[in-house]
């Protein structure tokens, strides 16, 4: 998501676009029942069938700093990338898989070491609690 210019003039910035569509798809909690000993919350969102939907978010409206609602496209741009769709644990830590097929020239040896030599030092100076494993060779 990225603003478009004009965006801010109306009062909206990138965190109220993203708060307002978080509402929408994740939901917003307004109250907690007590039920059976237990708070349950109640959420508002968009209903499943327009959450399912990415045409539905170019129909959102997002509301200004006067209160005035407008189409969310007026004031943002989206793009769209693959990206995980998922959280992935194991033994409680978050995980991701990575998987490779070799092609061409240079065997899975060669990669690895080059991996290990130009990768992984500037890649753990980024991120330093990311630990990586490996596993393959099939």
């Amino acid at each position: 998501i990225s603003l478009k210019p004009g965006a801010e003039t109306l009062g909206i910035t990138l965190a109220d676009v993203s708060r307002q569509l978080r509402q929408a798809y994740y939901g917003e909690e307004v109250q907690r029942l007590p039920r059976d000993g237990e708070d349950v919350r109640v959420m508002v969102r968009l209903p499943e069938a327009a959450r399912e939907n990415l045409d539905s978010l170019g129909s959102l409206r997002v509301r200004t700093v006067d209160g005035r609602e407008i189409p969310v496209t007026e004031v943002a741009n989206f793009t769209f990338a693959p990206g995980i769709n998922r959280i992935q644990r194991r033994d409680r830590t978050r995980s991701v898989a990575v998987y490779a097929e070799v092609k061409g020239e240079g065997g899975r040896g060669e990669i690895m070491e080059d991996m290990e030599a130009n990768f992984w030092p500037n890649f753990q100076k980024r991120f330093p609690d990311v630990t990586r494993g490996e596993a393959g060779g099939f």
